[in-house]
């Protein structure tokens, strides 16, 4: 009968140790139900976080046990009045509690004195991209310049895929210590964020295609940020580009503002923007990721409808203007009467090449995007409002992967 108590005791205390290890291996970032002290984060992705952390506090409460119990012996050692029982009692306790303190205070340095693995809790660790704060990372510390997390061992990169927390994206495995592999996340092409200078929420841009997602998201009311499911549409404040070779292009509508229709606003980042400031903080709807290359393509604007082929010689009084960068104000293009300001009505694409056309000087005002390899014969077709409207341009060099 005793044999099988202590059968029964020794599977109870199984089933409590393997169920819990059971659902943490079954979530890749559980989330905790109570909130442990000392602890910042709710999401864990892996078990042993879990466990250094309540370690950690079960030494602090230990530590304020043991104390409590070192006064209170000192306490009936003073009552004991001559009373030899007590007296013995008393130092027995305090006795008890110093070595208790001893022994907690030191059981880093002795384990640490043994063997310095032995107070390294977790997996192998997979070092990452550079990094200068927890921001460059995602869901991951800052240690020592690279973004540092406990992920598990492979031998290519599909295991990596296979095996890693579906949050984490571009995996790919790299070579570890020891020479064992690592999956590691790969820095992303363009990071969005929810608040200014890179904080709250944050997603990942792959490096796709322009012509398809997720190179191009029609529209981010169907995206979630990467830590929390909350669509993104409308709460974007900065942009991390981590490779100069690409840039973004903001749309502040739905569908690249309608398929390109709409006389709305666009915005093209090609730089790291800490903040998108009062104009376009949360207003982002949709975008376009392009992966820039040099400046031998172009776009030509005309002053007349099909490319001025049926305006009448005395009419045309602007040259054609082809663009391989963008200029900032048509005021500077001459004219014989005057200059190209306003005055722009067809206009042809090179494959591959994106334009953003403003009615303002300078990249400001209202816009409109127009798509690679196209040509459009007349404005007033695509839509009446931007005819004869634009006074600056921004000219982008696709690769069309």
């Amino acid at each position: 009968m005793l044999i099988h108590k202590k059968i029964f005791i020794v599977l109870l205390f199984a089933t409590f140790i393997i169920l819990p290890l059971n659902a943490f291996s079954a979530s890749p970032c559980r989330k905790l139900e109570v909130q442990i002290p000392g602890l910042t984060t709710t999401c864990i992705p892996v078990l042993s976080v879990y466990i250094v952390a309540i370690y950690n506090f079960a030494l602090t409460a230990i530590g304020v046990i043991a104390l409590g119990a070192l006064v209170y012996g000192g306490f009936r050692y003073v009552a004991s009045a001559g009373n030899p029982t007590a007296l013995s009692d008393a130092k027995d306790q305090m006795s008890s509690a110093l070595l208790g303190l001893i022994l907690l205070f030191c059981s880093w340095l002795i384990l640490n004195t043994i063997n310095p693995e032995l107070v390294l809790l977790g997996e192998p660790q997979a070092y990452q991209h550079s990094c200068t704060n927890k921001t460059d990372c995602t869901e991951q510390k800052c240690i020592n310049g690279r973004c540092n997390m406990t992920y598990v061992t492979c031998a290519d990169t599909p295991a990596c895929i296979a095996n890693t927390p579906a949050w984490v994206k571009n995996q790919e495995c790299i070579e570890g210590t020891n020479g064992k592999g690592f999956c590691a996340e790969k820095p992303s092409v363009i990071s969005f964020w929810e608040h200014d200078n890179f904080e709250g929420n944050s997603f990942s841009a792959e490096e796709k295609n322009y012509k398809a997602e997720p190179g191009r998201i029609a529209n981010l009311g169907a995206v979630n940020w990467d830590t929390a499911a909350t669509p993104v549409n409308d709460l974007i404040s900065s942009i991390k580009i981590n490779d100069p070779s690409y840039a973004v292009i903001l749309f502040e509508d739905i569908d690249y503002n309608n398929n390109y229709s709409t006389f709305a606003k666009v915005r093209l980042i090609e730089n790291t923007t800490e903040s998108l400031g009062l104009d376009w903080n949360d207003k982002t709807s949709s975008y376009i990721i392009v992966k820039k290359v040099g400046t031998s393509r172009k776009v030509t604007l005309y002053e007349h409808i099909d490319y001025n082929a049926g305006a009448l010689p005395e009419n045309i009084k602007c040259q054609d203007f082809p663009f391989f960068n963008s200029n900032s104000d048509f005021r500077q293009l001459p004219c014989s009467d005057g200059n190209f300001d306003n005055r722009a009505s067809s206009m042809k694409v090179d494959y591959d090449v994106l334009a953003i056309l403003y009615e303002d000087a300078d990249f400001e005002g209202r816009a409109a995007f127009f798509g690679a390899s196209n040509d459009y014969k007349n404005f007033q077709f695509i839509n009446p409002a931007v005819n004869d409207q634009f006074s600056s341009i921004q000219v982008i060099n696709a690769v069309g992967q």
